[in-house]
C-alpha cells in the first residue's frame, strides 16, 4: 500500500519505491540529530574545549555483537591508540582534549579507556559548538554537527575495526575536504585545521538539512503535518 506521508532527511533513498505514489505527501526536513542542535540553539554555551573527540565506543560498541559482527582490534589495542593520538595533538596544540561520550555509554563505562581525559554524556552538540578543533576515528552522524557549527573535523585512521571501516572514514574526509592522520604522524606543530566552506556547505544540504525546510523539531514538523490533513478532510 502506498504512504500517505513521508518525513525524511535530506533524501528518501532508503524508502522503497513501491510504498510511494502520486498522492504520497513527502516532507523534508532535517537529519534527527539536526534536533539536537535546535536544543542547543536554546542553551547557553558553559563548556569551552578545545579538542573534542567524538568517542563512538570503539570494539566495544553494542552493535557489533548484537549483529554478530567481527571486531578486528581489541578495546585495550584500539584505546591505546587513541589515546596516543589525542595526546599528541594535545601536545603539538597546546589545547585540552575532551571526550564527547556516545549516547549509548552508561556514565563513567568509558572513564578507564580515557585515563586522564574529560568524559562527558549527553552534550555532544554544546562541546562541538565551543570547540576549536573536532576528532573523529569512526563513522559518526555526529560529524553533521561538526560541519553545521563550521568545525575544524581531522579524521585519524587508528586501524580497521570492521569491513567498511576505513572507507566510510575516507568518504567522510573527501566530501568535507578533511585533514586526515594516522598513530605517530601528528606533526609536532599541529594546530586545528582550516574549513573548506563550500565543502561543508554541500555536506550540509546533502545529509543534514535542505535549504529552505522548516526550523522546527522533526517530529514537530511531522504531528503539525497530520493534524493539518485531518483537519482539512472533509467528515
Amino acid at each position: 500500500r502506498e504512504l500517505s506521508w513521508i518525513w525524511a532527511g535530506t533524501n528518501i533513498d532508503s524508502v522503497n519505491p513501491l510504498f510511494v505514489g502520486s498522492l504520497t505527501r513527502i516532507r523534508y526536513i532535517h537529519t534527527l540529530d539536526f534536533d539536537r542542535i535546535l536544543e542547543n540553539q536554546l542553551e547557553p554555551t558553559s563548556v569551552s574545549p578545545g579538542i573534542v573527540y567524538l568517542d563512538a565506543m570503539g570494539p566495544l560498541h553494542p552493535d557489533f555483537a548484537v549483529l554478530g559482527m567481527r571486531v578486528e582490534i581489541g578495546p585495550r589495542a584500539w584505546f591505546k591508540l587513541v589515546n596516543g593520538v589525542l595526546d599528541d595533538l594535545a601536545a603539538a596544540s597546546g589545547l585540552e582534549v575532551t571526550v564527547a561520550a556516545h549516547p549509548r555509554a552508561d556514565p563513567g563505562s568509558l572513564d578507564a579507556m580515557y585515563a586522564g581525559k574529560r568524559v562527558v554524556h549527553g552534550q555532544t552538540a554544546s562541546l562541538i559548538r565551543a570547540a576549536k578543533s573536532v576528532v573523529i576515528t569512526d563513522p559518526t552522524t555526529s560529524i553533521g554537527m561538526a560541519a553545521w557549527y563550521r568545525r575544524p573535523i581531522t579524521v585519524v585512521k587508528c586501524g580497521t575495526l570492521f569491513e567498511t571501516h576505513q572507507i566510510e572514514l575516507e568518504q567522510y574526509a573527501d566530501l568535507l575536504n578533511l585533514e586526515v592522520l594516522e598513530p605517530g604522524s601528528v606533526p609536532v606543530n599541529w594546530s586545528p585545521a582550516n574549513v573548506d566552506l563550500l565543502a561543508y556547505t554541500r555536506f550540509i544540504q546533502a545529509y543534514v538539512k535542505q535549504p529552505g525546510t522548516l526550523t522546527l523539531p522533526f517530529w514537530e514538523v511531522a504531528a503539525n503535518d497530520l493534524l493539518s490533513s485531518s483537519a482539512s478532510e472533509p467528515e
